[in-house]
């Protein structure tokens, strides 16, 4: 997940990300120890875990209002938060004036019922909904990875991937993973409409959210998608999700 926060709650954001975490928000150093920068920002602080903050003054009671600052955070920190402790995190994010500029959604098929070949296959046929570039690759382990849509707000801001993350995870996660990357105004919409959400609909949002943004169907039916039933195997697992 990545999004800006008004550089006027610089303060409200460490103690949010510090009380979240149970890390410290240290600001990054060269061997030297002066304020390392990274690209575009001046000014970049960071927690063990790997959540990043960067703005661009070095001091940040000096910067306007107005600017923003940067934060990142990565799947690493955010699987170590208990469902209670996320929801803290994304509704005080939400309270600080946080617009996500890219969110990360995914759902777990732990009956493996939808695979790589199958939305390739699909996607062969014309048989998808939501996105027209596709494509499918091959690691050196043998494991397929589908690709389809494209990255980037100008690109439609919504990316799916599915691949059997069990190949991914060594063995840890005998699943299928099915991620849907959001960008731009897709990802402020979703983060906002999660965090208004109560908690324990998140996983049925989450499913809702990629459901709405890709879709495999059965075109031979009708020319007209609305008109199409989902195919078996992605039906299987967007209306009676088991990951």
């Amino acid at each position: 997940m990545r999004g800006t926060v008004p550089v006027a709650a610089s303060a409200d954001l460490a103690a949010l990300i510090e009380a979240v975490f149970e890390e410290q928000l240290k600001l990054r150093k060269d061997s030297n120890g002066d304020a390392l920068g990274l690209g575009y920002y001046k000014l970049v602080f960071d927690t063990e875990c790997g959540v990043m903050v960067q703005a661009l003054h070095r001091l940040m009671e000096e910067a306007d209002p107005g600017q923003h600052q940067l934060i990142t955070l990565s799947g690493t920190p955010l699987s170590r938060l208990d469902p209670p402790a996320l929801e803290m995190l994304l509704t005080g994010l939400s309270s600080l004036g946080f617009k996500a500029t890219r969110l990360d959604l995914k759902l777990d098929d732990f009956t493996k019922t939808v695979t790589p070949e199958l939305a390739f296959q699909a996607a062969e046929m014309g048989n998808t909904k939501g996105f027209r570039r596709y494509r499918r690759t091959q690691s050196d382990d043998g494991g397929y990875t589908f690709y389809g849509g494209s990255r980037g707000s100008d690109r439609g801001g919504k990316y799916l991937r599915i691949y059997i993350k069990s190949v991914e995870s060594g063995g840890e996660i005998d699943a299928t993973r099915i991620d849907g990357e959001l960008s731009s105004d897709k990802a402020h919409e979703a983060f906002d409409r999660l965090t208004m959400a109560p908690l324990k609909m998140w996983p049925r949002f989450v499913v809702s959210v990629i459901a709405g943004c890709y879709n495999f169907l059965d075109r031979s039916v009708s020319p007209r998608a609305d008109r199409c039933p989902q195919l078996s195997w992605w039906a299987a697992v967007i209306t009676n999700p088991k990951g």
